[in-house]
């Protein structure tokens, strides 16, 4: 199974279906995307209200996505693409 298919199908496991990502930020670097986001749901087993940032990750090769990652903390994407947070430049959607 695919990364990206797991990590929606973890949030779908945890949260239900429905859930919802808000995007906050998106970053050009280069060959990479950088998305920062927010997820809102509510926990399957217990119905509590979930908010947490993340992160997707996403590689571009001619056009096509050949390669995404989803991070529960920014931090990990972050690490993963070798930059700072403080160096990053926002671009519109």
């Amino acid at each position: 199974m695919s990364q990206e298919r797991r990590f929606f199908r973890d949030i779908e496991d945890a949260w239900g279906d429905e859930t919802r990502m808000e995007p906050e930020a998106y970053f050009d670097l280069g060959e990479d995307t950088l998305l920062f986001l927010v997820l809102h749901g509510h926990g399957r087993q217990s119905a509590a209200e979930v908010t947490m940032s993340g992160a997707q990750a996403v590689r571009w090769r001619d056009g096509l996505c050949v390669h995404f990652k989803g991070c529960d903390h920014r931090e990990g994407a972050l690490s993963d693409l070798g930059v700072a947070e403080d160096d990053l430049e926002p671009i519109a959607p």
